[in-house]
């Protein structure tokens, strides 16, 4: 039986080790390793601004084992955390956080998905690799549609990684559409970042 949980704390090492896989695409534009790409993200996991920060994220339970997480907010929620985060970062030591990072900080946030405030955003949605297949990011992805429903939204949005092809099924079984791509140049590891963003009506 599926449950979900909002106790992330319990749980936490195995969420990080799951977005570390499902933000690959961004950290290796953006962060020159690991450890640079896991210390901002600590940076904001603390101030709660990350996209799963608490209350958006929602980890899925089968007989109290991690199986996966997704994160869902309004449009607005989503714009109050981009600007606490923005304020964190200018905030930290310039040893932390150089210039050239921020400069690839900047240009990755154009590619991502831009909602309005009464959008309903899904942030995430990560299933474990021993549990794929089975059903779960169906499950996710009901809770996520129906919680934008009761809070009133009339569209959803998300932004997906173009070889991320499971997830891309997954998105349009569900009548989502790419409404954009954006592609940016400058990056580290990777020199390319792309996401697509996709909608649907609610």
């Amino acid at each position: 039986m599926l449950t979900l949980s909002a106790d992330l704390a319990t749980y936490l090492v195995e969420v990080l080790h799951l977005d570390d896989e499902v933000s690959g695409t961004y950290n290796r534009f953006v962060f020159a390793n690991d450890d640079e790409a896991h210390a901002i993200r600590d940076l904001l996991l603390r101030a709660g601004c990350t996209e799963f920060s608490s209350p958006a994220g929602q980890l899925v339970l089968e007989e109290g084992r991690f199986i996966g997480f997704g994160a869902w907010m309004s449009g607005l929620d989503l714009m109050k955390k981009r600007l606490v985060g923005a304020r964190v970062i200018s905030r930290t030591s310039k040893d932390l956080i150089g210039p050239a990072l921020v400069e690839r900080m900047t240009t990755a946030a154009t590619a991502l998905a831009v909602p309005q405030k009464d959008d309903w955003y899904v942030a995430r949605i990560a299933v474990v690799p021993d549990a794929r297949g089975k059903g779960i990011g169906r499950y996710l992805m009901v809770q996520a549609l129906e919680e934008g429903r009761r809070r009133g939204c009339s569209r959803c949005v998300l932004s997906v990684d173009p070889e991320n092809n499971a997830a891309m099924q997954l998105y349009h079984r569900y009548g989502f559409e790419v409404i954009r791509q954006p592609f940016v140049r400058g990056g580290v590891r990777s020199p390319t970042f792309s996401y697509y963003h996709l909608a649907r009506v609610l």
